[in-house]
């Protein structure tokens, strides 16, 4: 029996019997059909004795615990609608009588073909692809994983990063109850684009620059590179950031600019403090002017100081 006969045939239905029959509904259907199809009660019929002979071959396989158990679950593994393409080897010994080779080559075939017809439907927006491509870790499959699930323009369908992350549920949980504040876990929505933005954020942070920084950062302050709770909520976070930054690209059109692994140690700097400081007290008071005026301390006006 070859790998193309185990993947085309449907032995169940050449019998007749559902896929959870017994082996004596097996052999009764097997009985009743080699009785009407035998070639000695139908003579000079081509028909009938092709019939036999695919009656026989189906029992040969159900009948054997072993075989059908194997035929099972290479039937499972495509669904049943799989097809060895023409051309390709065969081998009757092996694993289970099966050539490994064969499976895998012909499902490498189905997914290529697949890949080409997703590339071809996500061909319209190449410069939201090309946009996405320009952030660490988004490679074709989680752009093309983003276009189905978010859009090209997420900034048309919400007013902000905070309900997209809402709506694809990478914000922290809010379960408050009494005054008192139990888990943060993030929802169960973003079926397909959550893993797919986990996967991003595991890629980027090994490209030096400011998301592995931040990740490192984050893995210190819940609780070490030891912890591997730490871990998995530090990447939550480079997820949530991730999406962020994307959305902001694609509003915006321009491409993302790393802002350097030394980011944070930057923005802790006394120059960077005080332009911090600046922005708060200009959004308190809009339109105002800022002068700062910055005395010595009395011990440098001392002589010989």
């Amino acid at each position: 029996m070859s790998t193309k006969d185990y993947l085309e045939k449907d032995f169940y239905k050449t019998l007749g019997v559902a896929k959870t029959a017994k082996p004596a509904e097996i052999k009764t259907a097997y009985r009743k059909l080699a009785r009407k199809y035998h070639p000695d009660s139908n003579q000079g019929d081509a028909k009938a004795e092709e019939r036999f002979k695919e009656i026989s071959e189906a029992y040969s396989v159900l009948s054997d615990e072993k075989r059908r158990k194997e035929y099972d679950e290479a039937r499972s593994l495509f669904g049943g609608g799989f097809r060895v393409p023409s051309g390709t080897r065969t081998n009757t010994g092996g694993f289970g009588g099966f050539d490994l080779n064969d499976i895998f080559s012909g499902a490498g075939d189905a997914a290529g073909g697949l890949g080409t017809q997703i590339a071809a439907m996500a061909a319209p927006w190449q410069r939201e692809l090309d946009l996405l491509k320009s952030l660490p870790g988004f490679g074709d499959v989680v752009t093309q994983v983003w276009l189905a699930e978010i859009g090209p323009a997420p900034h048309l369908h919400f007013s902000s990063h905070e309900k997209l992350a809402c709506w694809v549920s990478l914000c922290p949980g809010n379960n408050i109850s009494a005054r008192k504040r139990k888990h943060g876990r993030t929802g169960d929505a973003g079926t397909y684009i959550k893993p797919m933005l986990v996967q991003a954020a595991w890629s980027a942070i090994r490209v030096r620059g400011r998301l592995q920084a931040r990740y490192n950062r984050l893995v210190r302050r819940f609780g070490g590179q030891n912890n591997p709770g730490a871990k998995k909520k530090a990447i939550l976070a480079i997820a949530h950031t991730l999406l962020k930054i994307a959305y902001q690209v694609l509003k915006s059109g321009m491409p993302y600019q790393d802002l350097g692994a030394d980011f944070y140690t930057r923005r802790e700097s006394p120059a960077q403090r005080q332009a911090f400081l600046e922005r708060q007290l200009q959004k308190l008071h809009p339109g105002c002017t800022i002068t700062v005026t910055i005395s010595p301390p009395e011990a440098a006006l001392l002589p010989g100081a």
